[in-house]
């Protein structure tokens, strides 16, 4: 029988229990993130009209974990204009951030 380690002496965390689960918290997580996002389709969490993509990747994945079925063209477009006509992105992280919220979204990545 294999023991499992305690992480800092505490036991394993609990899906069940995590706040995103609770029903006034997830809600009130759920209209935050849907207020961060911008007409251009991306998000931004200082809820200005000032998409990135890593708070579009962020904003996806917080309504993914709370189960959110999210789909927004808009979202997908945006998203999809941060890879260059050659197929490459300006940046690692951008690229990262691009896929991944593509991926969120169930969307294959552009083949330029």
């Amino acid at each position: 029988m294999i023991k499992k380690k305690a992480f800092l002496g505490l036991r394993e965390p609990n899906v069940r229990y995590w706040p995103c689960n609770s029903g006034l918290l997830k809600e009130r997580t759920i209209e935050y993130a849907m207020k961060c996002k911008c007409e251009g389709g991306g998000f931004c969490f200082y809820q200005l009209e000032e998409p990135n993509t890593s708070d579009t990747y962020y904003g996806l994945s917080i309504l993914n974990l709370s189960g959110v079925d999210f789909r927004d063209d808009n979202t997908v477009d945006y998203l999809k204009n941060m890879q260059e006509e050659d197929g490459s992105y300006s940046s690692i992280y951008l690229a990262y951030y691009s896929i991944k919220g593509l991926l969120l979204l169930k969307r294959a990545v552009n083949n330029r």
